[in-house]
């Protein structure tokens, strides 16, 4: 039996503590989580897995719309993360989330112990999607619904054309080979998806394709920006490094500045979001 609604119950908004909680999201996976949640079916008394949570979003989200009747289980491998999301966690006095730090190739669950499985932009980022999707229609019950969100290959394509043309000029053919199987492994396409998918005994009941702009000044502001250090360059270093990636990188500054013709750039991030059903 669930503990009634405490209405008086309120929260002291000059707390640190919960400012510093408040950042439940970040500008990039606000718009898949957004999108994601609409296309959710809302059900009483449930259990949930949130595959990929990160710091907590949608998990926490879908802890609260769903109410203490549900539970909701968030699997992720970042330890950092985990603690981020147990803190906000606390913060807002949530008691219905269960988080397990671990890879999304085995799950820690029984079969079909889930009426609800989702994921925002995460499968994207698993080593093995065979085996992710594998284990969610293993633990995912008959007619269950699973949703999940992840961004084209024709992400950011404003950026990557440009990064191709630097590596052709400059003769760099192991690069551009790097760059095409970086785009393919993080960026499937959607009938790899739907065939994967139905392989396991889970259909596609419905897809959406969506977009939102991330857009800069300047190349140089656009290399700066946090979230592109922090998830993208990694990767387009790595595609460099044997190559004098300075030179690489200001060459395509260079080239992005010069087609913005000082009105700036403007970088497409176009993305599915698939609603599924189990068979």
């Amino acid at each position: 039996m669930s503990k009634p609604t405490n209405y008086t119950q309120s929260f002291d908004s000059k707390s640190d503590n919960l400012a510093s909680a408040l950042d439940e999201f970040s500008i990039w996976s606000a718009p898949f989580g957004i999108n994601l949640l609409d296309t959710i079916s809302y059900k009483k008394n449930i259990n949930i897995l949130d595959i990929g949570f990160g710091t907590g979003f949608p998990l926490i989200e879908l802890a609260q719309r769903f109410g203490e009747g549900s539970h909701v289980y968030g699997i992720d491998p970042w330890v950092a993360g985990t603690n981020r999301a147990n803190f906000k966690i606390k913060e807002y006095r949530i008691n219905n989330i269960t988080l397990i730090n671990s890879e999304a190739e085995s799950l820690p669950f029984n079969d079909v112990f889930f009426e609800l499985i989702v994921s925002n932009n995460g499968l994207n980022n698993v080593s093995s999607l065979d085996s992710v999707i594998k284990e969610c229609g293993r633990i995912l019950k008959k007619n269950g619904q699973m949703v999940f969100t992840f961004n084209t290959s024709d992400t950011m394509s404003e950026f990557y054309k440009i990064f191709h043309e630097v590596l052709k000029d400059n003769n760099l053919v192991d690069e551009i080979k790097k760059l095409n199987h970086y785009i393919y492994n993080k960026r499937r396409p959607i009938e790899e998806y739907v065939n994967i998918l139905k392989a396991n005994a889970i259909e596609v009941v419905s897809s959406s394709l969506n977009s939102f702009n991330f857009k800069y000044a300047s190349a140089k502001a656009f290399f700066n920006h946090f979230f592109i250090k922090l998830a993208f360059l990694p990767s387009w270093k790595e595609i460099l490094k044997n190559t004098d990636s300075e030179l690489i990188f200001s060459k395509i500054e260079k080239l992005l500045d010069e087609i913005s013709n000082n009105k700036g750039l403007d970088f497409k991030i176009p993305f599915y979001t698939l609603n599924c059903r189990k068979i």
